[in-house]
């Protein structure tokens, strides 16, 4: 689908938009305090609220049942929501009917299989698809004013804006999942504009043929997840990446303090840390540039570090997991949704230091990466993340886990959905990974990948979560 990676007339509104929009969003930070943050938090709450329970029929019946005041609640009123649960109930958690799980699926793959023209669902929404640290599949709508508020805070909360030749001169480059509805596929063309040189590389690609498009792309920005570029780190100490970004923007995984040094060094430039998901993004951005802390964009959703039984963490303390309400998704409400990772807000001089919360780089969502052998036995490094993202496209899949304990050798869990013919399942997701492999020069054998239909993926015995990629 490479109509869809391009710079476009959108990206061009979009990004020209976002900077003129950004300019009011700086200004009322500048102005505001804690408490004026705060009040403006809780006005968005409670709109959205409303909404949610006036348009939306699950929220309705799920704050009834929970005895919700909507004109008189705080925030831990309000039940929790997860994943399966807006999945389940996907037409029912809209607040427009124009939007439908069947007709929004039947765009994806009519997108897929290029036989409509890019562009937006019914003219208006845009499907983000996720399958995260779990492995399980989700799939969020949000409308153009959502995306436009979000380009506009992202550049709001940039320390710098980053423009070497000027507007239109930036030479970009971007290395993620080939799906356009996936968050960061779909945000790169939407934010190009025209006349800007822009290469998007998908990141299931061998990484010297990453590295030999970088060389002659020469980007300015260079954006993908950490253990990607952290590869790309070890191809220009070899010698056979030659690029001097100004800018790298690390997103999709936790960057560690160790990895960030090493792009620094390796690259010479300034490195963000962009934190978000298809949930909700922005969530947090790099604070000062240098350092790992990340500034919490509370102007656009509340954060809640919580304990294994869903209660709030104090500050200075790692969380279990997180509740994540997005006060702007208006579509597609979300609000008090769990999420697995695990958060941590500063106290002391840095946490002070402004009127957003700070909190330290975000766990669970580390990088491992999976560790392969290509035919010349040489070891090929692959993002779980991509492999996850291959898999949950099908439509008889509903979840996978992905195990190695030996080098050259993977495990694959998987849960089908109601209704799926398990041998034709099977036969899909074994070749999707066999075809994934053999492009990535990998001899599939025996014991390359073995997979195994079951009816639950068990959590961790810990931590009581299930993820996407165990290390065994």
């Amino acid at each position: 689908m490479a109509d869809a990676f391009g710079p476009t007339l959108e990206g061009s509104l979009n990004f020209v938009g976002a900077i003129l929009k950004s300019f009011h969003l700086k200004r009322r930070i500048k102005r505001w305090s804690r408490d004026d943050l705060l009040r403006w938090q809780n006005k968005k709450l409670r709109q959205l609220v409303k909404l949610a329970y006036k348009k939306s029929a699950f929220y309705r019946e799920l704050y009834d049942q929970a005895g919700v005041d909507i004109n008189n609640f705080v925030l831990d009123d309000l039940p929790t929501v997860d994943k399966t649960m807006l999945m389940s109930n996907f037409d029912r958690v809209m607040t427009t009917p124009k939007v439908t799980l069947q007709e929004v699926q039947e765009f994806c793959e009519a997108r897929q299989r290029n036989e409509i023209p890019y562009g937006h669902f019914k003219g208006k929404y845009l499907p983000i698809k996720s399958s995260g640290s779990t492995g399980e599949k989700g799939l969020f709508v949000f409308d153009k004013a959502y995306f436009r508020r979000m380009f506009a805070t992202m550049a709001a909360h940039r320390t710098k804006t980053f423009m070497p030749r000027g507007l239109l001169n930036i030479s970009s480059a971007a290395l993620f999942s080939p799906d356009e509805f996936h968050l960061a596929t779909t945000m790169f063309p939407r934010l190009t504009p025209l006349g800007t040189k822009a290469v998007f590389m998908s990141a299931l690609a061998d990484i010297r043929e990453i590295s030999d498009r970088l060389n002659e792309a020469q980007p300015d920005v260079l954006t993908g997840f950490p253990s990607l570029i952290e590869a790309l780190c070890n191809e220009a100490a070899q010698g056979h990446l030659k690029i001097k970004p100004g800018r790298i923007d690390c997103t999709g995984e936790s960057l560690s303090e160790r990895v960030r040094e090493l792009i620094e060094k390796t690259f010479g430039c300034a490195v963000y840390n962009l934190y978000g998901c298809a949930e909700s993004n922005p969530i947090g951005i790099t604070h000062i540039e240098g350092q790992s802390y990340l500034r919490v964009i509370e102007d656009s959703m509340i954060l809640e570090p919580v304990d294994k039984e869903l209660k709030a963490v104090p500050t200075g303390q790692t969380s279990h997991g997180c509740l994540l309400t997005n006060l702007h998704s208006t579509v597609m409400p979300i609000i008090r949704y769990k999420m697995n990772d695990q958060i941590k807000f500063l106290n002391g001089e840095i946490g002070k230091s402004s009127i957003f919360r700070i909190m330290e780089s975000v766990g669970g969502r580390e990088p491992v990466m999976i560790h392969m052998v290509n035919r010349q036995g040489q070891e090929v490094l692959i993002p779980p993340a991509m492999l996850i993202d291959l898999l949950v496209e099908d439509p008889d899949v509903r979840a996978v886990q992905l195990q190695q304990k030996d080098v050259g050798q993977i495990r694959i869990l998987s849960t089908l959905a109601a209704g799926a013919h398990t041998a034709r399942a099977k036969e899909r997701i074994s070749k999707t990974v066999g075809d994934y492999l053999a492009s990535r020069k990998i001899e599939v054998g025996a014991n390359t990948a073995k997979l195994e239909i079951v009816k639950r993926i068990q959590p961790d015995l810990l931590s009581g979560k299930v993820h996407g990629f165990v290390k065994l």
